[in-house]
């Protein structure tokens, strides 16, 4: 004959033990919550930086392959991404549409952007797109603004008087 469970003996958890436990792991994932929210502005950053690495590779190898062949202040490198970038007198790359100088046009700066990086990101000039990338121009200098996630501003500038690529 079995005898009746007495209640009073069992092993287990108390409401208030419950409840403090519950407690204890909410404010834990309170602490953790944003940690893992911050994980996007974290993969932009990444993506910007490979980005800006990408470009400023592919700057210096124009600038080795235009002083190699003493192309300086001229048009079209023979071999080098499709015959169509030009340099200016410091052997930078300029834009691909014969001209030598940035002179603060953005489309310049969109049409280089795509000469030297494959594949490259989607890019535009006017503010209305839905393209990766926006590019600006100021004198001889370009910007890049990423537009996925415009808080924080990312940019990649690209000076064509040094050939410094700068990136976030």
């Amino acid at each position: 004959m079995r005898r009746a469970t007495n209640f009073a003996n069992a092993k287990g958890f108390t409401l208030i033990e419950t409840v403090c436990t519950l407690v204890i792991v909410a404010v834990l994932a309170s602490y953790a919550l944003p940690r893992f929210i911050d994980l996007s502005d974290q993969a932009y950053d990444a993506l910007v930086a490979s980005t800006a690495g990408a470009f400023s590779s592919s700057v210096f190898l124009a600038n080795v392959a235009c002083t190699v062949r003493g192309w300086a202040n001229r048009d079209n490198l023979p071999g080098y991404a499709g015959n169509g970038v030009d340099f200016n007198a410091g052997c930078h790359p300029t834009d691909t549409a014969n001209a030598n100088l940035i002179g603060g046009n953005a489309g310049r700066c969109a049409r280089l952007w795509t000469a030297l990086l494959s594949p490259a990101p989607s890019i535009q000039t006017g503010a209305a797109g839905s393209a990766d990338y926006r590019a600006l121009a100021s004198g001889e200098t370009c910007r890049f603004r990423f537009l996925q996630d415009a808080k924080p501003r990312r940019e990649i500038t690209y000076n064509a008087l040094t050939g410094a690529v700068i990136g976030p």
